[in-house]
């Protein structure tokens, strides 16, 4: 299920409902694979690509991949997904804060 208040893009709801054919139709007309998604989980961000590995992760772990979810990571993948912390906007993101961990700890501050 779902988290209440998530917010996607009809690519990553494809990609979440394991639907090649419609994910590779979105993708030939111009989707954009990359674009961020509000997780509505904090600060937290995902892409189309974050969703699909997820799901195969979990499908792995239970013992039962299937072939449709596959196909559409495999899609994603060969077309250029990348997980938010792959992303331009994920990698500045993650610079920032390691920039204000680093500044908290050198001025013993907790939180900035």
């Amino acid at each position: 299920m779902l988290p209440q208040g998530l917010r996607m893009t009809p690519l990553a709801w494809h990609a979440y409902g394991g639907n090649n054919d419609i994910v590779s139709l979105l993708l030939e007309s111009g989707a954009d694979i990359n674009v961020d998604i509000d997780a509505s989980r904090g600060d937290a961000k995902i892409t189309a690509m974050d969703i699909a590995s997820g799901l195969i992760a979990k499908q792995a772990k239970d013992g039962h991949l299937n072939d449709s979810f596959m196909q559409t990571f495999l899609t994603l993948k060969n077309t250029g997904g990348l997980a938010y912390r792959e992303t331009k906007a994920g990698k500045a993101e993650l610079a920032t804060k390691a920039a204000k961990e680093e500044l908290a700890t050198n001025t013993g501050r907790q939180e900035l």
